[in-house]
């Protein structure tokens, strides 16, 4: 088990990139929040009003006059800042992609990148879904400027765990009327859910994404278990152990795709990570193959933890896991103090 440091000028290719991409998510959610849709005048019974047009719904702000003239103005050209801007971080992200791609910094499977980047359009990253699994691997690397091995990394599919307690009122309008499984064929239209009250989607390629949810009914809101229960939608597969997941403190990253196009993503704190991926390699029903890797995966976070991170398995924020599991944090320790950090950077 080993891991590689990012050499001085790929963390600041990649410092610089995920500022400017912090900036575009701003300036879209502004955008969104503030700017959709359009204003124009309309003709009624023979007088101009000034009617505001968000998703085919119009709403009127009063007859012309000097101060709807003076907001349909302020209005365009604030739009029109805002969209100016968004277009410039954008190329400069743009320019900047093949270079990073270069560096070898691009790691997180593309269409993984193209479908986080939608859920973060729709405001549902971070508040009702998070990433778990071997992807956050990526999330941790970016947290200290590090690679770990790819025989930990690799995988063909994605698991968004979904905290039902919290509803989907922050959600856009598009995720409301299409649902989980319209959102990922907006990315590829080849998506499907292959059976009834099925928890997955996978598309031509293989590539699969898991709906998961935790065993205990407590967090359970909704008897369907459909993110939107008006549509064909993914079903919640429970799983032991997640409650743990989901009331433990969370971590969120910048991190940049295959093509070196940077992504948000949010995921579990790294040390509740590795304490879970712990206790569930020590679980009998686990296949064997997985447990191994479990394990691995454990042991290198934990020696990322401890080697980079100020926030230790110690620390007071992590006393309300149950107690199987942060017991485990004594054998984490003990295991990564051997943990070998390569001495050549990335190439």
């Amino acid at each position: 088990m080993q891991f590689r440091e990012l050499n001085n000028d790929q963390r600041r290719f990649l410092i610089d990139t995920q500022q400017i991409y912090e900036e575009l998510r701003i300036t879209k959610r502004n955008f969104l929040l503030s700017y959709k849709g359009s204003m124009r005048w309309k003709t009624v019974n023979g007088k101009e009003y000034l009617y505001r047009l968000i998703n085919r719904q119009h709403n009127s702000l009063g007859p012309r006059s000097p101060e709807t003239e003076k907001l349909k103005d302020q209005y365009t050209k604030a739009r029109r800042r805002l969209r100016e801007r968004k277009n410039n971080l954008q190329k400069r992200l743009k320019e900047k992609a093949p270079i990073l791609r270069g560096m070898g910094l691009g790691r997180l499977e593309n269409i993984l990148a193209r479908i986080l980047r939608e859920l973060d359009e729709q405001n549902l990253l971070g508040k009702s879904l998070t990433v778990v699994g071997t992807n956050a691997l990526f999330a941790y690397e970016m947290l200290v400027g590090i690679h770990f091995d790819t025989d930990l990394t690799s995988t063909a599919d994605a698991d968004l765990l979904w905290d039902m307690r919290r509803g989907l009122g922050f959600a856009g309008t598009d995720f409301n009327n299409n649902g989980l499984i319209g959102l990922l064929r907006k990315v590829d239209p080849t998506f499907e859910i292959r059976s009834k009250k099925s928890y997955r989607a996978i598309n031509k390629d293989g590539y699969y994404v898991d709906l998961i949810v935790p065993e205990n009914k407590a967090f359970f809101v909704n008897r369907d278990d459909r993110m939107v229960s008006t549509v064909e939608d993914l079903y919640g597969a429970p799983i032991k152990g997640l409650e743990w997941l989901i009331n433990s403190p969370k971590t969120e990253a910048i991190l940049l795709d295959k093509k070196g196009y940077p992504v948000y993503m949010s995921c579990v704190d790294p040390r509740v990570f590795a304490l879970h991926k712990l206790w569930m390699s020590k679980q009998q029903e686990r296949d064997p193959f997985k447990k191994n890797r479990d394990r691995d995966q454990a042991y290198s976070v934990a020696a990322m933890v401890n080697t980079y991170l100020p926030k230790k398995f110690s620390d007071n924020d992590l006393q309300a896991l149950p107690k199987e599991i942060y017991d485990l944090r004594k054998e984490l320790n003990i295991k990564t103090e051997g943990y070998l950090l390569l001495d050549e950077n990335i190439n």
